[in-house]
């Protein structure tokens, strides 16, 4: 659920000033610092939760069975004012590494003589 909250991917926070409908949920305040999810509430309540690294991981395990936005395509997604969207546009516009070589000529030498 804290993935559909409204984001303001500029200041890298809830956006507390977008129009409250049924596709956002608007029972966060959060704030990005440091990688964290920092949130003064949330779908828990009014306690100040943290969520750590939250910024920072690989991947997640994405299933959306409580909140289900009206979304009908890619872009929507992709160039929706969610805080998953901003996840996505920051994971697709990273570089990704380089895979490693598989030529030969990159290999080191090594001398396995005894």
């Amino acid at each position: 659920e804290v993935y559909w909250q409204p984001w303001d991917k500029e200041n890298r926070r809830t956006d507390l000033k977008w129009p409250a409908s049924k596709d956002y949920d608007m029972r966060f305040d959060c704030a990005e610092v440091d990688g964290d999810l920092d949130c003064r509430k949330g779908n828990w309540g009014n306690d100040r939760r943290v969520i750590k690294n939250f910024f920072n991981r690989v991947s997640y395990h994405l299933f959306f069975s409580t909140k289900k936005p009206s979304v009908r395509s890619v872009d929507d997604v992709l160039n929706g004012h969610w805080l998953i969207s901003d996840m996505y546009q920051r994971t697709l516009s990273s570089s990704p590494a380089p895979a490693p070589s598989r030529d030969a000529s990159d290999a080191e030498d090594f001398d396995f003589s005894p």
